[in-house]
């Protein structure tokens, strides 16, 4: 039961995260939707346009690391969204 809860508000979450950075990417070109394309990028072991990762050389193989996250207000939308979704579900399934 709790795994199952448990990957039900993965799902939820992940959704959230997807369907904002949709909307915010379609609300890019919209002069009055622009605000939910709104974000700002953290990124650690790279610039944050995405060059000069971190570079581990092998001299046989060459493994270039770094992650890079881009929250929009849409995405943050999103979330709390498919959270209040989960709490609605999760207590119907108890």
């Amino acid at each position: 039961m709790k795994l199952r809860n448990t990957l039900l508000l993965v799902f939820f979450v992940l959704s959230g995260i997807i369907l904002g950075g949709l909307i915010a990417k379609l609300a890019e070109g919209v002069s009055w939707l622009g605000w939910l394309s709104y974000g700002e990028s953290v990124a650690l072991g790279m610039n944050a346009d995405g060059s000069g990762a971190l570079v581990l050389d092998l001299i046989i193989v060459k493994i270039a690391l770094g992650v890079q996250f881009k929250v929009t207000v849409a995405q943050i939308i999103g979330i709390v969204l498919s959270l209040l979704g989960y709490a609605a579900i999760a207590r119907k399934i108890k």
